[in-house]
């Protein structure tokens, strides 16, 4: 039988108040474990789109990459090509490293930093991006750090 609150000489308020709490908790729990990716600029989906584009990646591979959306892009690969997901997933990564390095060359970085971001290695592109700018360390990572595309 369910708990009758009208018969029950114990008031329900205190035990409803427990269980909203621990809702709200594991919700804020949840939320704060969850990794968010950081929106990107319109500008800059544009810059990567048509680097995409220029290496001649159809538009909807170009857009799913652009916006990071590597999954999708791998899809839709296999679905125009027919191919396998293996060849596919190999494809799309030449492409995605190819474009990284266009879309930082067609923003004016040099090309040390930008080789050094196309092969994920952020401390040597910081380093890069203070000799060739004078500028101190917190500056050069938050540059670089807008300079990445999402992995």
């Amino acid at each position: 039988m369910l708990w009758d609150v009208a018969q029950s000489p114990v008031s329900a308020a205190p035990f409803i108040a427990l269980v909203a709490a621990l809702s709200s908790s594991l919700a804020l729990l949840v939320a704060a474990t969850q990794r968010r990716r950081p929106a990107l600029r319109p500008d800059e989906i544009a810059r990567r789109a048509n680097a995409l584009l220029s290496l001649g990646a159809s538009p909807e591979v170009a857009d799913a990459l652009a916006h990071g959306y590597r999954i999708n892009a791998i899809k839709a690969y296999r679905e125009e090509r027919g191919v396998g997901l293996r060849e596919a997933k190999d494809a799309v990564d030449r492409l995605y490293a190819a474009a990284r390095i266009a879309s930082l060359a067609a923003a004016g970085i040099s090309p040390r930093v930008a080789e050094s971001l196309a092969r994920g290695e952020k401390i040597a592109a910081i380093k890069a991006y203070r000799e060739e700018q004078g500028v101190g360390l917190r500056e050069a990572k938050a540059a670089v750090e807008r300079l990445e595309w999402p992995r």
